[in-house]
């Protein structure tokens, strides 16, 4: 039994034992991974610009591996989306995430607020395709 994926304590314990889409977790997970990187990127970097492709490079390729392993272990399951819903779906939950990261580092780490600025920027941007937890079609699982 898994309270409050998303580890917000300040949320009541009725909220968090509510039930919520999985979609909700999987754009948690990819936003962590996200952190994770970039964080480390400029922690150690100093955030140098000439090693910003590879933190990006990374972010993706361990978003779509992740992605893709969740789609073999989820591609009938009944708690999903139907197919053609959930690419939306996952956007919005990542963006809902990311605008709530932006809140929470105002408050806590203002240091910190590049990091999910940088996650909206990649979901608003035409270039940065949303990571969809599933696709209709096997081929386009793993993109650029």
């Amino acid at each position: 039994y898994i309270l409050d994926f998303e580890g917000e304590p300040a949320r009541p314990l009725d909220e968090r034992r509510s039930r919520d889409y999985a979609l909700r977790d999987v754009a948690g997970m990819l936003r962590s991974f996200d952190y994770a990187i970039h964080v480390a990127w400029a922690e150690r970097t100093g955030k140098d610009p000439a090693l910003k492709p590879w933190a990006r490079l990374l972010s993706r390729w361990v978003e779509q591996s992740f992605v893709t392993a969740y789609n073999s272990a989820t591609t009938e399951a009944p708690f999903l989306f139907p197919p053609g819903d959930r690419p939306v779906m996952q956007w919005a939950f990542l963006l809902e995430k990311a605008l709530y990261e932006v809140r929470y580092e105002l408050a806590h780490r203002p240091k910190w607020l590049w990091m999910p600025l940088h996650g909206l920027r990649k979901l608003l941007t035409s270039q940065a395709e949303p990571v969809s937890p599933i696709r209709a079609e096997a081929s386009d699982r793993v993109s650029n």
